[in-house]
């Protein structure tokens, strides 16, 4: 069940970069809000290297960085950090590219906290009411990965994302969504495995994948484990959906299916208007399939129920979500040199759909989940 950490490695005569290269930072050249950077120099050192490609891996392994670093790490000037600016800085350093140097404010920091989760393992006679408690802190630094490189609208039934899954209840009624993030993990939302009402997590369910055609399910999984923050299971109902997420590990590899890519939005992201799509399993019309939709993320100043949504943990789009889609990604594509990627931003919670306007809420991916789902001490 061990996760394989593989060592970053390119093709140049430059050498392994210690995980700590991105420990120090230099002053600011501008001022307080500002600097000026070559794109895609997240260690601040003037020169684009290997060493900044270490930096984004260990940022997208759950790292964290300062709030320059993320500044500099952000080489297409997107306002997210993701895979394209690894690929960006991977050119870089190939010669395929140049990096440009550029004047930006400097982007408010990113959630990145130490959490305590609950862990329920399903066994026979094993009360849905039992769990253990593990934490994952906040690294002072990180280990050093391997990123592969990577390849509005109402509802439209989604052929592609295959990595996304279904939820199928124990009477055999699909009532949730998730998607694939590691071999054996799969997210989805927390109030999908876990019932408030009765406090104690979901009876034994089944996920199924699906090809392009959703008729009939290519394998079907059990789970093994949900995982679900301490936070989420002590809060108010008004507070817990800022720690609505939630993992499942199954025994069985998954990575034929697809594995999603993610991916930081930072604050400033949500100033944009930026398209955001969603992936999930839910009925339209009485067609029961996985279903995508599109709209554009609303600016923070914009969003509902602040209690329910604070905006270092949370973000909403117009984007449409029905019931049982909660726990699919919600996700944005961004192309760079020719080769689109998609990265999921958030983690599905909830939404509605009327025939004029759509919304849907998310929890944001962030530091603090990226390490839950990808640097898990437990499995």
């Amino acid at each position: 069940m061990r996760k394989l950490k593989k060592l970053l490695s390119i093709a140049m005569s430059v050498g392994m970069i210690a995980a700590s290269a991105v420990a120090t930072m230099p002053a600011n050249t501008v001022s307080a809000t500002s600097i000026t950077f070559k794109q895609g120099d997240a260690n601040g050192d003037g020169s684009v290297s290997v060493a900044d490609l270490s930096a984004i891996t260990q940022y997208l392994n759950g790292s964290g960085a300062t709030a320059q670093q993320i500044t500099r790490m952000d080489a297409v000037q997107n306002k997210v950090i993701e895979m394209q600016d690894y690929n960006k800085v991977l050119d870089v350093n190939l010669g395929l590219a140049t990096a440009q140097t550029v004047t930006a404010d400097v982007y408010t920091n990113i959630n990145n906290e130490t959490r305590t989760y609950c862990k329920h393992a399903y066994g026979e006679n094993v009360p849905l009411t039992s769990y253990e408690e593990y934490t994952i802190s906040t690294p002072s630094n990180s280990s050093t990965y391997a990123l592969p490189r990577a390849t509005f609208t109402h509802f439209a039934q989604d052929t592609e994302n295959l990595n996304t899954v279904e939820l199928v209840d124990s009477n055999g009624n699909a009532y949730g969504s998730g998607f694939i993030v590691g071999e054996h993990v799969i997210a989805t939302a927390a109030h999908c495995v876990y019932d408030k009402t009765n406090n104690r997590f979901a009876e034994k369910f089944t996920i199924n994948a699906y090809g392009s055609s959703t008729v009939q399910p290519t394998a079907t999984y059990e789970p093994v484990e949900v995982h679900i923050p301490k936070l989420f299971y002590v809060n108010s109902t008004s507070f817990m959906d800022n720690y609505d997420y939630a993992l499942i590990y199954v025994e069985e590899d998954l990575s034929n299916h697809g594995i999603w890519s993610l991916g930081c939005m930072t604050t400033e992201f949500m100033e944009t208007g930026a398209v955001i799509n969603t992936s999930g399993f839910t009925t339209i019309n009485n067609v029961h399939t996985r279903y995508y939709s599109s709209g554009n993320i609303k600016d923070y100043s914009d969003m509902t129920s602040k209690d329910h949504n604070r905006i270092a943990l949370r973000f909403e789009s117009d984007a449409c979500v029905n019931g049982g889609q909660s726990g699919g990604p919600a996700y944005y594509e961004v192309t760079y040199n020719n080769t689109t990627i998609k990265t999921v931003l958030g983690v599905l919670t909830g939404g509605a759909e009327t025939d004029d306007t759509c919304f849907s809420w998310a929890t944001r991916i962030t530091p603090t989940l990226l390490r839950f789902y990808l640097d898990n001490p437990e499995f």
